[in-house]
């Protein structure tokens, strides 16, 4: 597994690791993946930071294969629309 964070899946910006104190039962030390940029945090986790590290950079290529796929279906809508106002079969 890489070591390397893919970039933030809403702005793009650059992650960096965050400890989250969360003061309960056991005082139990949780962390997330951060963006510098806009704030966003995912994958946290109480385990590891290789699964958090994991959880951050799979979001992020899900979010990158939506944003492929949208952009795929929004050039196929213009090109229907194109052709249909230029009479093309």
């Amino acid at each position: 597994m890489s070591e390397k964070l893919m970039p933030c899946p809403f702005c793009g910006g650059k992650g960096y690791r965050k400890i989250l104190e969360c003061g309960g039962f056991d005082s139990i030390e949780e962390g997330c993946i951060a963006c510098s940029k806009c704030g966003a945090q995912g994958g946290s986790s109480t385990v590891s930071w290789s699964e958090i590290r994991e959880n951050w950079n799979k979001r992020a290529k899900e979010a990158s294969k939506r944003a492929r796929d949208m952009i795929r279906k929004v050039e196929e809508a213009h090109l229907k629309a194109a052709k249909s106002k230029l009479n093309f079969p």
